[in-house]
């Protein structure tokens, strides 16, 4: 097996690498080729199985020492290139795992560049807290992965809106192409019986809404089903990995 190249990116494009960070070390076991990373921040890894010289290379990722991988992915042609990309959670152990597709040995060298997601929001993820927002927000639907199950049960950011007219405006713009969000509408002091709602049909689909309101504090949901926004294989990076939505209020 060829020696690893480990390298972290400092920005959001993975176009260039940077040799900054430290190699996360190679553990091989049982002829498999075996690599650790610790994600600094939350963001994503890309993982490339490059020059590889026979056999389809197989890529699974786990969770430090877990048994059951939270990605796996096998390239359908012999001897190509796989790249894979995994959703990372702040200092986390990712184990990257490399073989043939039946398990055997593979001969060919890693890339793993990683690249965090910059959301000035986080943490933002439940009601209590939820980050004050006027008029509007740019933000990313994205969570690492920290475990098999998680995150569950969906992405979700919260806002609190300060209201002092009797109708508030909610626009969802600029939803990644690879999610299907959800836009809803409570009042801070119960954040959960929705006082609107309008979930997207179609993926990337913008969302609006409107609801009556009084003077006070008003909570803003925007949330996405979790089905595809975790992992990918083979192409490009996922869409809400680098894309950000644009959520705009009115009153």
């Amino acid at each position: 097996m060829r020696t690893p190249m480990i390298c972290a990116t400092t920005c959001l494009a993975l176009g260039a690498c940077a040799t900054d960070a430290t190699d996360p070390g190679e553990d091989p076991r049982a002829g498999t080729g075996v690599h650790h990373y610790v994600a600094r921040s939350d963001g994503y890894v890309r993982f490339d199985v490059r020059h590889v010289e026979a056999g389809r290379a197989r890529l699974r990722v786990f969770v430090a020492d877990a048994e059951l991988p939270i990605a796996s992915f096998i390239h359908p042609e012999e001897r190509a290139e796989l790249r894979g990309y995994v959703a990372t959670a702040a200092g986390v152990d990712y184990r990257f795992e490399v073989t043939r597709e039946n398990g055997d040995p593979l001969a060919y060298e890693p890339l793993l560049v990683y690249a965090p997601i910059i959301d000035l929001y986080e943490p933002n993820d439940r009601p209590e807290t939820a980050a004050v927002m006027t008029i509007q927000i740019f933000a990313h639907l994205f969570a690492g992965i920290r475990t098999l199950d998680e995150p569950s049960p969906e992405l979700a950011d919260w806002y609190a809106v300060d209201v002092t007219t009797s109708q508030l405006d909610v626009r969802l713009d600029d939803v990644p192409s690879n999610l299907r969000a959800s836009l809803e509408v409570y009042a801070a002091s119960d954040p959960t019986r929705p006082l609107g709602v309008d979930r997207g049909i179609e993926n990337g689909e913008a969302l609006r809404l409107t609801v009556p309101t009084t003077p006070g504090r008003y909570l803003v949901q925007v949330s996405a089903d979790f089905t595809t926004a975790a992992v990918t294989g083979f192409a490009t990076v996922p869409d809400n990995f680098v894309h950000p939505y644009t959520l705009w209020v009115n009153q």
